[in-house]
């Protein structure tokens, strides 16, 4: 097997080089869209951006000042120094279960009593 020639890689380093540049450019034109998306969910979709924010911010594609974390509706803010949640806050949502005759609403509070997800 022939090695390749320094045209043949120079080319192939600007085509990959020319990817990258359009991948960080859509990254940055749909972060904001995720973070949207994620904010002040109760899933697992707010943990997984603010990683995917944490790691674009390490190689350089964004800056925190233009994304903001995503916030946990049961577990708080993000924390980027152990990559968790805070756990500081306390949500209630109201719950509906509908039956054939009636309609129950259960008020449910959380208060982070629950240590998962959480860096304590």
């Amino acid at each position: 097997m022939q090695a390749p020639t320094k045209a043949y890689l120079t080319t192939r380093v600007n085509e990959l080089e020319e990817q990258a540049a359009m991948m960080r450019r859509i990254i940055r034109d749909i972060a904001w869209m995720a973070q949207r998306y994620c904010d002040s969910r109760s899933s697992y979709s707010g943990h997984m951006f603010n990683q995917a924010l944490d790691l674009a911010v390490e190689l350089e594609i964004l800056v925190h000042t233009e994304v903001p974390y995503a916030r946990d509706a049961m577990f708080g803010t993000w924390n980027p120094v152990t990559g968790g949640w805070n756990c500081e806050q306390v949500v209630t949502d109201t719950v509906v279960i509908a039956s054939p005759t009636s309609e129950f609403n259960y008020d449910v509070d959380t208060h982070g009593d629950d240590d998962e997800g959480c860096n304590e």
